[in-house]
């Protein structure tokens, strides 16, 4: 996933790898053989990564035997809304009932542009799970990206803004939901402070939620 992000040292190991069909474990000085099909993504331009020097065209070349451009999420509206059920679903807590997704929801979501794409989609969806509130949905996607940007260097910092957003989300359910919503746990896993790990709960609005958790 997201190869485009690789590191071109990495680049060249996995290279090596596809070219010969054999690679040694750290530490290991063993040689293990390989015979395997192999599917990447990203969200980059290769053909301008390699003309900037930030990804190498051999490697380029040997992955790219065949080729899909997936559109972006919001170019398919009409895959939205059972993408938004599969992901309730997906998250939702064994024996616990699925909430449903209201009609003015399914409204939101389909009005809004996803930036982040099926990721951003999916976090959100987790998000609805934990608050079970439309409304604060409706708002958080309101409040990410402007209905209409004044600019474009207005639009692209809150483009940027709603991926940080995201990002921070993301890591902060997936903290609380690998410690059980312990949340001085969830704030020693990260690293953090704990009075600024409540702060960041505050701040992405999943404050108050699953009370009985710590």
């Amino acid at each position: 996933d997201e190869i485009g992000d690789m590191d071109v040292r990495l680049q060249a190991k996995l290279l090596q790898v596809l070219q010969d069909g054999e690679f040694q474990k750290l530490g290991s000085g063993e040689t293990v053989k390989v015979d395997v099909r192999v599917m990447a993504a990203t969200h980059c331009d290769l053909q301008k990564a390699i003309h900037d020097g930030g990804f190498r065209e051999d490697l380029f070349y040997r992955l790219n035997i065949i080729s899909l451009k997936i559109p972006p999420l919001r170019e398919r509206k009409d895959e939205i809304q059972w993408l938004a059920d599969y992901f309730v679903r997906k998250h939702a807590e064994p024996g616990n009932p699925i909430p449903e997704i209201t009609p003015r929801l399914r409204q939101a979501l389909t009005g809004h542009d996803w930036p982040g794409n099926i990721r951003e989609l999916e976090n959100m969806m987790r998000k609805y799970l934990v608050l079970q509130r439309d409304d604060l949905l409706i708002e958080d996607l309101k409040s990410l990206i402007p209905a209409q940007a004044a600019n474009e260097p207005a639009q692209a910092k809150s483009v940027f803004n709603a991926a940080k957003r995201q990002a921070g989300l993301e890591t902060v359910l997936s903290a609380l939901e690998s410690t059980r919503w312990n949340r001085k746990e969830a704030a020693s896993l990260l690293h953090m402070d704990y009075k600024t790990f409540l702060y960041h709960v505050k701040k992405l609005g999943i404050e108050g939620k699953r009370s009985s958790q710590k």
